[in-house]
């Protein structure tokens, strides 16, 4: 059977648009993640996941954190609600604490502001990574967490000079 030209451009046509329409449709969520997705996205428990630490040097490490490995001091527990409020745990001076705070969300950032004087500080963690101490206890009331739209991983990040070095370090927070 033949077909003429006409026919033949037109479902050449056709397939065409159906492969550009289905290649657009195929795009990840993250490249259309707003604002206000985001803030419904991060909705339930987070649980710190891994901490990265580089220096300006070269130097770099990267540890898996478990509640109950060497870098249990970095695990956290951060819970979401809808009404605004986050719940924070983590083990402080031997045992377990829980806070409660407010955030909101701005672009890809997360601002957790302290509601009273709890235990976090911000949100905080003290650990040792590659035998150097680190401490990001804030100064401030409230930290920001940034979201990572490739691991669709929250981030803390803090940048402070150890041993007169600068390091920087993130401690990634994955959604369970």
């Amino acid at each position: 059977m033949k077909i003429s030209k006409i026919t033949y451009n037109f479902l050449m046509m056709v397939t065409l648009m159906v492969f550009c329409v289905t290649t657009i449709g195929c795009n990840s969520d993250n490249d259309t993640l707003s604002s206000e997705n985001l803030q419904t996205y991060i909705i339930g428990k987070w649980q710190s996941h891994h901490l990265t630490a580089y220096t300006v040097d070269g130097r770099d490490i990267s540890v898996d954190i478990t509640k109950n490995n060497a870098y249990s001091s970095a695990y956290i527990e951060i819970t979401f609600l809808q009404n605004g409020e986050v719940i924070s745990e983590g083990w402080k001076d031997g045992s377990w604490i829980r806070d409660v705070d407010n955030y909101i969300v701005s672009g890809d950032h997360v601002v957790i502001k302290e509601k009273n004087s709890g235990w976090n500080e911000g949100m905080s963690f003290e650990t040792t990574v590659g035998g150097n101490s680190f401490d990001t206890r804030a100064n401030t009331n409230e930290i920001t967490l940034v979201f990572d739209r490739k691991t669709n991983m929250l981030y803390l990040r803090e940048t402070k000079i150890i041993n007169g070095i600068q390091t920087t370090a993130n401690l990634y927070f994955k959604k369970q």
